[in-house]
């Protein structure tokens, strides 16, 4: 197997995700999207896809894997797919911060100021509760 950079030799489950195809890697999806992430980061745009992909077949549900596929999206300048998939993500799991503050941006971008405000009040809002716990 090739030289993997040091933040993926860290982990056995990881270089497994990577060393198999991700057609037959037998690996949860949680490890799945760990790699995507990875590989998302690495700039390797078209293998994050495909263990999103994989992912997202093992789990339609996951919104973990529907949030890293929105971020990819958003990466690769789909920005109306990625608010369609962040609007998934917050309807899923509306107590998880992040994904409003993401969608808060995309609203932005698209001139849904009213939307933005609304996200972004939200993620105020969590972010404050929180940060009292």
């Amino acid at each position: 197997m090739r030289s993997l950079p040091p933040v993926m030799r860290t982990s056995r489950a990881v270089t497994c995700s990577i060393a198999v195809s991700p057609k037959f890697a037998p690996c949860s999806s949680r490890v799945i999207v760990s790699v995507s992430a990875v590989l998302h980061t690495n700039r390797d745009l078209a293998r994050a896809r495909e263990h999103l992909q994989r992912a997202l077949q093992l789990r339609p549900d996951s919104t973990v894997a529907r949030y890293e596929w929105a971020r990819l999206e958003r990466t690769e300048g789909q920005v109306e797919a990625a608010a369609r998939d962040f609007e998934k993500v917050v309807h899923a799991d509306p107590t998880w911060a992040q994904p409003h503050v993401e969608l808060a941006a995309l609203y932005f971008r698209l001139n849904r100021q009213g939307d933005g405000e609304r996200e972004r009040a939200i993620f105020d809002r969590l972010t404050a509760e929180q940060q009292k716990q």
